[in-house]
């Protein structure tokens, strides 16, 4: 039996107790400030980070080792750590380290951001917090793109192009700050997990849960609006994949699932309407000149990539390297293109064997891991955030088949990792 100590009404705490709360509410504020610029790209976060992750491993060793919540490595702990060894490995028998570089600091980065929530993300106030910044900054981001869409939408009319499909490349995604579109398309799909389970979270809290759904409905639409055969695949994915597993593991009946679909379904229907002609043209795959072009480029450019994984099997060209390598296999010596259009083939261009064995293991880990606590966590909320986290990122591989975005886009880099420390801390 314990007995705790008061003063007045108020119980009385040791000072290193209060500063570990304190460390606790103030990783919140952290982690936003960290996916709210990696978001938008303002400035690097490199030394901030190295600043900032020491002072809580200080507080896990002295303080946190005591406590009978710590939590002990697993396999996707190690899959982690594997990778930044690797990526370590890349930059030393890179072909031109200076490109190198940026990737190397980039991906010692993600390993502190990782141990940085892995390690603290101890209480369910911490993860309604940044669920709810993660929510917000997508709704700010796709409500923009949407606006941004219209406005170019309009001037085509204008002109007399009815077709928007074969506009699509001068739709910003967030605004008029110069991304390029496919390069945020991952970032969204990375951020639609998070609205729908602050969705099944906040029960009690009626009003608040149903705003929930305005990210989630503004997401979608971005994404639609982007005309992409890829990302169409890819959300069809996650709806298909959620639902079926969130059935499996019945958390809920199948008349709620299909109503929920339908109701995204009716809400999708709606608002594309005014914009039927593109999003027909992009579900018929290969219609238009744009969509033909395209595949045959992207298959000229896998051809290209096999012959450079030849000359560096092993441990590859290094990262960030792989325009320069192409602009040399190229006879013009004169073509810049920015990645292979497949996940798996920049790996091995850029990694070799070794890096596309370390990211393999590092999915193989994520999807065990998440696979485990689905079967055996009590807490239906937990069991719900890996299910989603699991069709998230699996989608964002599938998009990714065609595309290269995750090794490109920084915020969706962050999340994503973001969901590996999540789903790696909770506890069965």
């Amino acid at each position: 039996m314990t007995i705790a100590l008061t003063k007045g009404n108020w119980p009385i705490t040791s000072p290193v107790d209060a500063l570990s709360r304190g460390l606790d509410l103030l990783l919140i504020p952290v982690v936003c400030f960290v996916l709210l610029i990696k978001a938008y790209e303002i400035f690097d976060l490199y030394v901030f980070l190295i600043i900032i992750t020491p002072v809580y491993l200080i507080k896990n060793l002295l303080v946190d080792r005591l406590a009978p919540e710590t939590p002990t490595l697993n396999w996707l702990d190690l899959a982690v750590l594997f990778v930044g060894i690797v990526e370590v490995v890349s930059y030393a028998t890179s072909t031109y380290q200076p490109n190198s570089l940026y990737y190397l600091v980039e991906a010692l980065f993600l390993f502190l951001f990782y141990c940085l929530i892995r390690f603290n993300l101890r209480h369910d106030y911490q993860r309604v917090a940044i669920y709810l910044a993660i929510a917000a900054t997508g709704f700010w981001i796709s409500s923009r793109a949407l606006y941004s869409f219209w406005r170019h939408y309009g001037r085509l009319n204008a002109l007399g192009f009815g077709d928007a499909s074969e506009f699509k490349h001068l739709f910003g995604l967030v605004g008029s700050d110069g991304y390029a579109t496919a390069e945020r398309i991952t970032m969204l799909l990375a951020f639609l997990p998070f609205p729908l389970i602050l969705f099944f979270k906040l029960k009690r809290l009626r009003r608040v849960r149903w705003l929930m759904l305005a990210p989630v409905a503004t997401i979608l639409l971005a994404l639609s609006v982007t005309f992409s055969r890829a990302v169409y695949v890819a959300v069809f994915a996650f709806l298909l994949v959620a639902s079926l597993l969130v059935y499996r593991y019945k958390l809920f009946s199948a008349r709620r699932i299909i109503l929920f679909n339908l109701l995204v379904g009716i809400v999708a229907l709606v608002c594309l309407a005014p914009v039927a002609k593109p999003v027909l043209t992009t579900l018929e795959m290969f219609k238009s000149k744009s969509q033909v072009r395209s595949l045959e480029g992207r298959i000229h450019l896998w051809r290209a990539s096999i012959d450079i994984v030849e000359q560096h099997p092993w441990t590859g060209a290094g990262a960030c390297n792989f325009p320069m390598r192409y602009g040399g296999y190229t006879e013009e010596h004169t073509a810049f293109v920015v990645s292979t259009f497949n996940y798996f083939l920049q790996i091995l261009a850029e990694r070799g064997a070794l890096g596309l064995l370390a990211y393999s293991l590092l999915l193989f880990a994520f999807f065990k891991t998440s696979a485990d606590h689905i079967k055996l966590c009590k807490s239906e909320l937990y069991r719900l955030t890996a299910i989603l986290c699991v069709a998230s990122f699996g989608v964002v591989i599938v998009r990714d088949l065609t595309y290269s975005s995750i090794l490109i886009n920084k915020a969706a880099n962050a999340v994503l990792w973001l969901m590996f420390a999540a789903i790696a801390r909770t506890e069965a």
